[in-house]
């Protein structure tokens, strides 16, 4: 499982796709530096504009992982190899873990700093900067757990193109089925309500359970869809 760890990483980390998003990242920096924003850079690039992106980004990175790879042949030859499909699967879920963390920490670190340029000390504090990264850090948790969404969508279809079409067709059915939940009290079960929860400081015991469900039972579902399916074909 170790090896396709650093295997993944070391791809994601040699690929395009991860020095765009970092450029999106600084662009959205200097774009917060030329203009008067109501909020903190960096609240705004944290909290606002990562949480909105990396649920996208992870989609690209599990479409490519797992459509394309099956596509090409290159996931069969990979399972020839003596290691379990379940570790297989563990092993690439796990590399979005660090991925997170070095966009996150990005974000921050490019925020603090437009902080500190356009106010000077008095634009961070030691506390506020611990705050802001923990909860950061924290809200991969909800993230992840939509991906497992995303990755049981990638095993089922055979485009790369249509699980990103469906990473945005998911976030927008997430949306509106969350303005018919509050009609009945169930808005607590939609998994797009708990990426901010960690910013917002609510659902506590509840939002934890709801996204640790979302997140093993689709885990689940896609290991078991995994070890059934017809890598050959």
């Amino acid at each position: 499982m170790f090896s396709v760890f650093s295997n993944e990483l070391y791809k994601i980390f040699h690929s395009k796709k991860i020095y765009v998003f970092s450029a999106i990242i600084v662009a959205l920096a200097g774009i917060m530096f030329l203009g008067d924003m109501p909020i903190k850079a960096s609240d705004l690039l944290v909290k606002e504009f990562l949480i909105t992106l990396l649920p996208i980004f992870f989609a690209i990175i599990i479409a490519e992982s797992f459509t394309e790879e099956y596509k090409a042949g290159t996931l069969k030859l990979t399972l020839l190899h003596p290691i379990s499909r379940t570790h297989y699967l563990l092993g690439k879920i796990l590399a979005l873990i660090p991925i997170g963390l070095f966009l996150v920490g990005l974000s921050g670190i490019l925020g603090f700093l437009v902080d500190f340029i356009k106010l000077g000390s008095s634009g961070i504090n030691i506390n506020n900067v611990a705050d802001l990264f923990a909860k950061g850090v924290l809200s991969l948790f909800p993230i992840l757990a939509f991906s497992m969404i995303i990755l049981l969508l990638s095993l089922i279809l055979n485009s790369s193109g249509a699980v990103i079409g469906g990473t945005f067709g998911f976030m927008i059915l997430f949306q509106l089925l969350a303005v018919f939940a509050v009609k009945y009290n169930m808005e607590n079960l939609i998994i797009t309500n708990y990426f901010n929860m960690f910013f917002d400081g609510s659902n506590g015991i509840t939002g934890l359970g709801v996204v640790a469900a979302y997140l093993l039972g689709f885990l689940v579902l896609s290991l078991v869809f995994f070890n059934r399916k017809d890598i050959a074909e």
